[in-house]
């Protein structure tokens, strides 16, 4: 059997020739949970909560090395196994 992208899963038609620069509608019935402050929607409770700290400004960890903040650890953890891998501490 051949792969095919037309079978009954891909029916959505978006990406076709002819549809070509039209985006799938997001709704808020998608994306319940709106920012107040932005307007960005979000399909999960746990995405606004995340993002409602970097649009309050709440900057809370500071990189020892550079100074720059971040308001995820997984962020910091990954901005400074990049830039500053001399200073990282390994288990």
């Amino acid at each position: 059997m051949a792969y095919s992208d037309t079978g009954p899963y891909y029916s959505t038609g978006y990406g076709q020739a002819s549809n070509a620069g039209e985006v799938p509608p997001t709704t808020t019935a998608t994306k319940p949970h709106v920012c107040a402050r932005c307007g960005r929607q979000y399909a999960h409770a746990r995405g606004l909560i995340r993002h409602r700290k970097q649009c309050e400004g709440r900057y809370d960890i500071t990189c020892l090395v550079c100074g720059k903040m971040f308001t995820r650890t997984d962020k910091y953890k990954q901005h400074m196994n990049n830039k500053h891998p001399e200073a990282v501490v390994t288990m």
